[in-house]
Parts: structure tokens; sequence; C-alpha cells
């Protein structure tokens, strides 16, 4: 009861002085110049209350709707804008702001390391008394070349990798002398203030680090120092970044963005943000029923008065991000190579940045990151005729600010913090060639793997996968049940490599679990359970399952081999100097075969065509062993001996083994086994058609083999 009273007074004394403000946020995707207005509430004893250290929701809806508004055009609009009414609606004075837009990159000291910037002061009445707060709102990456060419700078000085984004880190080092000057010209005392540092994206990332500066130094109480940051790139790879003096950041991410997870942390990448990460709910990290019913419709009243359409969430949790990191540090595994001339993404990005965002074609009177939106969906719309329409609208609003701040708007403390519970996700990685299938708890196939290969077709949420050479990524959300059958029909056992990767709820990489092997083949198969399960899991715990099980999931996942014809060509060159071409058309189960082939040593003295009928089995994961039976027709177009027949029947056995590199190619060695008859194919075996290396087999007085190797490809 004591406790109900002490928390019934903090919250009559908190919220008696809180009051309803009006901010007007311009409706990007709209070619009118209307606003709507957001009404939160404002309260000035929020500062000095809790400390920075401490998150602080209140404060964190007004720093995304400062974020929002610093998009605005401040260069044509000096006074009517929407950042300056914010100010005005937390009561600064037009005196006491001062707005840093209009920005020459011919600077020769900053050049594209630039980004522009607002400072703001005014007296509060804080919860200690009489002090001043300072709003500094940094703009994010606007629809200009130098910016984004500015994003991608991590070391160009060096090429090699160092402790600190470059661009990023002479920028805010500029924002941090402005903002010093600002303070000197106003008079403020950094003791006697509060400071509110806030920016989304590349304005982020300058807030994060401007952050990290006031708190290496000894004029500032970090207590004060109140950063809230939206969809901030990485920035550092100190190891002071995991140092708990920094814990007053608190770093906003959408755990679906890209954006938040660049430059990498991962492998020989080690960048990584100052201070706390928030993620915002999505629909791996939180309760599905309450993302669908609730958190959505919540964050739709904000978004589409705001974008004129409802948000449009890829449902994927931080998949995709990840799989971006993956591919990355795959492709470059050092910023060195990122570097490099030919392969590199540095100079190739330059290039991209000044085609997307001509200088001759910026528009200053663009609102927003909008200019970016429109390009973005105009050109993929224009690619794919409108097919990847949703997908566009995803990609825009996983890292669009206007989705940050409906988020915060719309949800309260409690909703906004689900995902701190740090439900995280996990990812299976399957190795070399097997079938696999995901089930869901009602046993739906939620995914498939056929010989090693992912089946887009058959993804169906909340699984995500993408296909790498030589294995299948399927990720997996914590807030719900599935069990996976992986399944080789091969007469061995094959070893198919497994194993766990664990990520937190933003997508940030934790570990990957020792790999363990199974062994499937064609009398059983293996199966485990996923999502929850593997959240904590250090290794997939697998049981066998056979018989009738075994034959019922095949069923149901379709694990039974596809009778689908295909015609392949193939070439090949055997031991006895013989060249063949030929066509092979069907299924596994049993395929036609015709091959007409020559000698090479004896071109021209017999023309040979052999029909055959075959029949493949896996043998070990790509390996397969087929065996065919021709009936080869040759005709002697030299020289008869005596005895001799021109036309020539020769039954033949063909035993391959062949090698599977992909889908449809196949190398393969093969025993040739021609069987040779007396005075019936003689002819056939005759040194003008044919040289004999192996010897032969005597199978009876009249029957022999005769023995040749082949090797060949079909494609």
């Amino acid at each position: 009861m004591k406790k109900f009273f002490v928390f019934l007074c903090y919250f009559l004394v908190f919220n008696a002085y809180a009051e309803k403000i009006s901010f007007p946020i311009s409706v990007f995707e709209n070619d009118n110049d209307e606003s709507i207005n957001i009404d939160i509430e404002w309260n000035e004893k929020w500062f000095g209350l809790k400390s920075s250290y401490e998150y602080n929701h209140n404060i964190a809806r007004i720093a995304s709707i400062l974020s929002e508004v610093s998009y605005a055009d401040i260069v044509s609009s000096p006074e009517k804008n929407d950042l300056v009414s914010a100010y005005k609606s937390l009561g600064v004075k037009n005196e006491d702001m001062e707005f840093d837009y209009d920005i020459d990159y011919e600077k020769p000291v900053w050049g594209n390391n630039q980004a522009a910037v607002s400072f703001a002061v005014k007296k509060i009445d804080s919860s200690i008394g009489k002090k001043n707060l300072v709003f500094v709102t940094i703009r994010g990456t606007p629809a200009i070349a130098n910016e984004w060419i500015s994003n991608i700078d991590i070391s160009d000085t060096t090429t090699h990798s160092q402790e600190i984004h470059e661009g990023f880190f002479y920028t805010a080092e500029k924002i941090h002398k402005n903002l010093i000057y600002f303070l000197l010209r106003k008079g403020v005392n950094p003791n006697e203030t509060f400071f509110l540092i806030t920016g989304h994206s590349r304005g982020a990332a300058l807030s994060n680090l401007l952050g990290v500066m006031l708190a290496d130094e000894d004029y500032f109480d970090k207590n004060n120092i109140y950063v809230y940051t939206f969809a901030a790139p990485n920035v550092s790879a100190e190891l002071k970044t995991f140092d708990a003096t920094y814990n007053f950041i608190w770093n906003i991410v959408n755990a679906e963005d890209i954006v938040p997870t660049v430059p990498p942390d991962r492998g020989f990448w080690k960048y990584r943000k100052f201070g706390n990460c928030i993620s915002l709910p999505n629909a791996w990290n939180c309760d599905i029923s309450k993302y669908d019913n609730e958190y959505l419709p919540k964050v739709n009243e904000i978004f589409t008065k705001i974008c004129g359409r409802e948000y449009s969430p890829f449902r994927t949790g931080p998949f995709i991000p990840i799989q971006i990191s993956r591919i990355l540090t795959s492709f470059y595994g050092e910023v060195a190579e990122y570097y490099e001339k030919i392969t590199g993404f540095r100079k190739r990005g330059e290039e991209m940045f000044w085609n997307l965002f001509p200088q001759d074609e910026y528009s200053k009177n663009k609102k927003g990151n909008s200019i970016v939106i429109e390009k973005v969906i105009s050109i993929l719309n224009e690619k794919y005729n409108g097919a990847f329409d949703y997908a566009t609208k995803a990609f825009v609003d996983m890292h669009a600010c206007e989705t940050y701040m409906s988020w915060m708007v719309s949800l309260n403390e409690e909703e906004i913090k689900n995902s701190q519970n740090e439900i995280g996700s996990s990812q299976i990685v399957i190795s070399k060639s097997y079938d696999a299938a995901v089930f869901d708890k009602n046993g739906n196939v939620l995914a498939r793997v056929e010989d090693g290969l992912l089946q887009l077709k058959s993804l169906r949420l909340p699984i995500a996968a993408m296909p790498l050479p030589r294995k299948t990524i399927i990720g997996f959300p914590a807030n719900a049940d599935f069990s996976v059958v992986v399944y080789k029909d091969s007469l061995i056992p094959t070893i198919i490599p497994t194993a766990i990767e664990h990520y937190n709820d933003a997508g940030h990489f934790i570990d990957k679990e020792d790999t363990k092997y199974i062994f499937p083949h064609r009398a059983f198969g293996y199966e485990f359970d996923a999502g929850q399960v593997t959240l904590n899991q250090q290794k997939i715990d697998t049981k066998v399952i056979h018989g009738k099980e075994l034959e019922s999931i095949k069923e149901k996942a379709d694990f039974f081999p596809k009778l689908k014809c295909r015609l392949k060509p193939e070439i090949n060159f055997s031991t006895d100097w013989n060249l063949e071409l030929g066509l092979t058309f069907g299924c596994p189960t049993v395929y036609g075969s015709i091959l007409t082939g020559q000698s090479v040593t004896k071109f021209g003295h017999s023309i040979e065509l052999a029909p055959g009928i075959g029949h493949q089995e896996c043998l070990y994961g790509r390996l397969y062993i087929d065996f065919e039976t021709f009936c080869k027709f040759l005709v002697s177009t030299g020289e008869l001996k005596d005895g001799e027949h021109r036309f020539n029947i020769v039954p033949s056995q063909r035993i391959a083994l062949s090698y599977k590199p992909f889908r449809r190619m196949q190398f393969f060695v093969a025993g040739i086994f021609d069987f040779r008859i007396d005075d019936f194919n003689d002819g056939a075996f005759s040194t003008n058609v044919r040289e004999e290396k192996l010897g032969t087999i005597k199978l009876s007085d009249k029957t022999e083999i005769v023995p040749s190797i082949r090797f060949g490809i079909k494609f």
C-alpha cells in the first residue's frame, strides 16, 4: 500500500506540469504543402527527474519528432517550416535558434564531411531547478550525393581498417566545434545545462559520436546529456563502444532496417554503436497477436496521415539485414578489400550516388527524404513493372524517419521496450546436398529445400530463408514453434553439417554454435524443433525418423523423386579414342538416351548410333550412379575384310559415376562394357573401327566383353 501511495504521488506531481503541444508534420507523399498536427505531451520536469542513463520514452518521442522535421527546407523557408514550428512549440524564441543548413561542400577542410544541424536553447523549470536546455538536431542524409559519399567513407585516408568511421567522425567533429561556438555566443554554462541531441540515419550516427565527444570532456555532466538516435549506422570499431560510460546514449533501431547494421559487425569487421540499443517491435520479437491487432493499427494511424498509405513491414525481423552483413563480409573480408579498385564498393558507390543524385537535378524545395523515396520507388517499379511494389515500399519504410516517429509516438514505453526482453532469433545453417522442410505447429509446410536448393516459391511467413553456395540459411523467430525435417534419398548415409546461429532482438550476431553432423539416407531422416527452443540451444537436438513416420513426413514434404522430364546434351571421350555426342531425355527414375560417335584415329571409317535407356540413383551427397543399356548400331564405311559385316549391332552396358556441382550439370566417368559375339558383330571390333586398350573379359567361347572408359559431361 505504501509503494502504491508513493507511486500515485509521483504520478500526480510528474503529470501536473505536463501539457499537450502540437507539432506540424509535412505530408511528405502529398504534392500539397499540407501538414498534420501531432499532439504529444511535453514537460520540462522530465529533465533532471531521472538520470540520462535511464530511458525516458517521453523525451524519446520529442526527439523522434525533431529528427523527423530536421529534413525541413530551412534554406528556402527560413522562418516558416516544420523545424522552426517545432522549436516554437517547445517554447524556443526565434533569436535562440541557429540553423547551419546552407552547406558549401567545396570547402577545402570539410568537403563532403558536413551535415545540416540546428541548435536551440531555452530556460526550463527542470526537476532540479532553473536550467538551460539545449537542443541539437542533426539532419539525416538528404538527396545530395556529397553526404551519401561521406556515409561510405569508412577510411578513405588509409583504405584500411580504422578505429572510427572517418566520414562520420570528421562531420561530428565539425558539429562539435559549432556547438561549442553556439554555447559561447549564447553564454550557456555547460554545468547548468541539459542537452537533448538527436538525429535519424546519418544524423543518428553523428548524434552518437557527438554524445561521445561531450562525454569525453570535463565540461559536461553525462547525467544531463540525453542522446536519442534513430536508425543509427555503426560508427566505431573501438573497444570502448562496450564502455558503460556511454550508456546515456539510446539508439532506437528497427531490426528490419539494413542501415543500423552497416558497416558490419561480423568477421573482421567490428563496427558498433556507443550506448544502448532498443529494437522496435516487429513480427519476430514480440507476441504476434499484439503486433498485428494492437501495435500495427496504432502505428498506421500516424503513418497513414503522414505518408498517405499504410506502413509496409517485412515481417521477417532482422533476417534481411543479417544476410546483407553476411554477404558484404564474404565479398569484402576486410576494409582493405572494400577499397580495391576493381571489385571494391567504395569507388562504384560514389559513382552510383552521383548518378542517383546529380547536382543539377537536386531541388531544395523537396521536403525531408521524400525525394529519396520517390527515386527508389520510381527506379524499382520501372525496372520490374510494379511487381516489387510492396517490396519497394517495405525497403523504404524499414528506414524512413516517418516509420521511426510513427512507432515512437503511437506506442507507449512498455510497448516500445517490449523487445527489451531480449527476444532474439536463431538461424539454422544447413550445408551440402539434402532435402529439407520446415513445418509449423499445424503441420503446414513453410519452406522446402530440394537437393540443397531452396524452393523460393515454397516460402511462407514467418519463416525466412536464403540460398547460398552449398548451403541454405533458415531464419526462425523466437515467438513460435517449428519443426524441421532433413532427408536424403541416397544409398549411403550422407554427411550433412548443421549449425545454430544466435542473434539478439536487434539482429546483432551473438555466436555460432559448434557444427553438428547428421547422416540421413534412404532408410531414415532427422527431425528437430526450432524457434523458441533453438534460441538457447548450443546444438540441434535431433531425433531419427524412419518407417511409416518417415513415409508420412515424406508425403507431406513432397520428398519423393520428381518426375520432371529434362533434355540434357552430352559429350564424352573414351579411352579407345571415340568421341560421342548425344542427348538424354527423361527423369532420374528412367530416361532415354541417343548417342552418335566417331573414332578420332579412324575418322570417317565408321558411323555409330546408340539408343538406350537408363536409371540414376543417388549414391552419396552429390555423387550419383547411372545404369544404362545401349544398343549400338555401327556402319563400317571403310574396306571390309573377309567375313566382316558392314552393319553391326553391339549390346552395351554403361555404368557411370557422376558428380553434380550444379542442379543440371554433371561430370561423369563411366565404364563401358561392349559385348562382342563371334560371327555376329566382329566387324565392330576391327582395328579400322575402334582400338582395344583394356583387353577383354571372356564370358563363353563365342562371347566376350570389351571394356573401355569414358569421361564426359551432361549439361
